[in-house]
C-alpha cells in the first residue's frame, strides 16, 4: 500500500463494480421481455390450463380445430401477445380484448392465466439472468 492510496484501489475498483451492475437492471429487461413472451404462448394451449367445456370441445371438433387446446383456436390470440422492456422492467400483453377475458375469466368462461402463468416461469428465470449478469459485472 501506499500513502496515496491506503486502500490499494478498492475504492476505484468499487466505484467501476457499483457503475457496471448499474447497468445489470436494464440489461436483464432486455433479455427478459421476449423470454415473458414466449413462455406465455407456450402456456396456451396446454394441459397447464383448465380444460374446455365439453361442448366447447365438440363445437371446436365440429369447425375443424383439435378437441382441447385452450386459448388457441386460429392462433390469432398467441400471435397477439408482445413484449417490451422499458427500463429495468420487462413486459408483455395483448391488445385483443378477448386476452383479458381468458385470463380473468367471465360469467361463462372460468380463468385461463396464461399471462400469470408465464410471468411466475418468466420472474425464476429472470432471476437467474441477472444474477449471471451481475456475476459477470463483478469479474469485469
Amino acid at each position: 500500500m501506499n500513502e496515496a492510496d491506503p486502500l490499494g484501489g478498492l475504492i476505484e475498483r468499487l466505484k467501476l463494480a457499483v457503475a457496471a451492475v448499474g447497468a445489470v437492471p436494464e440489461e436483464a429487461a432486455g433479455i427478459t421481455a421476449p423470454l415473458l413472451k414466449l413462455n406465455i404462448q407456450d402456456i396456451m394451449g396446454t394441459s397447464a390450463l383448465l380444460d374446455l367445456a365439453p361442448s366447447t370441445q365438440e363445437e371446436r371438433v365440429r369447425l375443424g380445430y383439435t378437441p382441447n387446446d385452450p386459448l388457441v383456436r386460429s392462433g390469432g390470440l398467441r400471435d397477439s401477445i408482445q413484449s417490451a422492456a422499458v427500463g429495468p422492467v420487462a413486459m408483455a400483453g395483448s391488445d385483443d380484448p378477448i386476452a383479458e377475458w381468458q385470463e380473468l375469466g367471465t360469467a361463462t368462461i372460468p380463468p385461463r392465466p396464461a399471462m400469470a402463468m408465464g410471468l411466475q416461469e418468466t420472474t425464476f428465470e429472470a432471476v437467474e439472468i441477472a444474477h449471471e449478469m451481475v456475476k459477470t459485472a463483478l469479474k469485469a
